[in-house]
């Protein structure tokens, strides 16, 4: 199914094909910074934010960051893309259990992400690799803090195990 693959430090050479992802993947749209090189730049500067691209072969298959806050100690896997034309192959699994490990080894848990409600296929890969909806009360928090109104949050139901 897959060839060899790593996870890596995100490089800016890679910028140009992770912006088209995003755009071909329809989900996007609404948030065009995700797509800037500005804010790839301003990830690497950030030392609580970590770039990563999976890579199959060694050729960039998929991207994904990793966001710390210290306050409370928590990590959220965000801006999770497969390239359109690998998809449906277990990519994105196979990027979020190495982005799960490279938050473990940081010693960092509760792990959180955060999902468009109408993306059922998100949402049942996280629910297949132990991620659980957050309680209302905590999505109801993370909504009302200027996050992203009406996302659904889940966090990693056994982080010590991993996914």
């Amino acid at each position: 199914m897959h060839g060899s693959l790593h996870l890596v430090p995100f490089q800016l050479d890679a910028a140009t094909a992770v912006s088209r992802w995003a755009r071909e993947s329809g989900r996007f749209a609404p948030w065009s910074e995700v797509v800037s090189d500005a804010v790839f730049e301003r990830g690497m500067a950030d030392a609580s934010i970590s770039l990563h691209l999976l890579l199959e072969d060694g050729v960039a298959v998929a991207y994904g960051e990793l966001w710390r806050e210290t306050d409370p100690a928590e990590v959220e896997l965000a801006r999770i893309l497969v390239d359109p034309a690998r998809r449906r192959r277990g990519l994105a699994s196979a990027l979020i259990r190495e982005l799960v490990a490279e938050a473990l080894r940081g010693g960092t848990v509760p792990i959180w992400v955060r999902v468009l409600p109408d993306n059922t296929a998100a949402l049942a890969c996280y629910s297949k690799l132990g991620f659980m909806g957050a309680s209302l009360d905590e999505e109801r928090r993370y909504n009302e803090e200027g996050q992203s109104p009406g996302m659904r949050w889940l966090k990693l139901a056994s982080p010590d195990a991993g996914p």
